[in-house]
C-alpha cells in the first residue's frame, strides 16, 4: 500500500512539473521584456500553456485511481453509492 502510494505521489510531482514549467517560463519572459512577445504565434502557444497548467487537475483522479487500490477502492465506493 506505502509503495502503491508513494508511486503515484512520484508521478504526480513528475507532472506537475512538466505541466507547469512552461507558463512559469512564460510569465518570467513576459516580466523581463515587459510584456508578450511579438512573435505572431505566441497567443496560439500561450493557449497551449494554459491547457497544459490545467491538465494536473484532469489526471489526479485518473492517477490516484489506477495507481493504487486503496484509491480506486474509494473511489468505486462513492461513485456506486455504497457503504
Amino acid at each position: 500500500l506505502e509503495l502503491d502510494i508513494l508511486r503515484m505521489i512520484y508521478v504526480i510531482i513528475i507532472i506537475f512539473i512538466i505541466c507547469y514549467i512552461p507558463i512559469q517560463v512564460s510569465f518570467i519572459y513576459e516580466q523581463v521584456n515587459g510584456g508578450p512577445s511579438t512573435w505572431p504565434y505566441y497567443p496560439i502557444v500561450r493557449r497551449y500553456m494554459f491547457l497544459l497548467h490545467c491538465l494536473p487537475g484532469a489526471f489526479h483522479p485518473i492517477l490516484y485511481g489506477t495507481m493504487s487500490k486503496f484509491y480506486a477502492n474509494a473511489f468505486a465506493k462513492l461513485v456506486m453509492c455504497k457503504k
